[in-house]
């Protein structure tokens, strides 16, 4: 293995990718390959849009710009609201895509431009 001052910058550490792109590129390096166990996404997709229909229209816009801004911080504190409204369900699987930083699920559900 070439140390890592000779590694294509995009190999480095400090570059940020996404997690699928991170393991293709360790899988590459140390030859090995994943398994990785379906999941019913359609099924999860119907949950959350169920989820978030019962959210007020200004919590989803503030759900939305946050997701869109990568602002993890501001969106833990919108989640907060959700729970403060008595939404514990929705607060819990959105806080779980929000701590996960699955930002591609949320915008799925929110239905949020890239």
């Amino acid at each position: 293995m070439q140390p890592i001052k000779e590694q294509p910058p995009s190999y480095r550490v400090g570059v940020i990718v996404r997690e699928d792109e991170l393991l293709e590129r360790v899988g590459a390096l140390l030859n090995i390959s994943y398994d990785y166990e379906e999941t019913n996404g359609a099924a999860a997709a119907v949950q959350g849009a169920a989820m978030l229909g019962r959210l007020p229209p200004a919590l989803l816009e503030e759900i939305r710009d946050a997701t869109l801004a990568g602002d993890k911080s501001l969106l833990d504190k919108i989640i907060g609201k959700v729970r403060e409204n008595g939404d514990a369900a929705s607060a819990q699987a959105l806080q779980e895509l929000a701590d996960t930083y699955d930002y591609d699920a949320l915008k799925e559900l929110l239905g949020a431009e890239q």
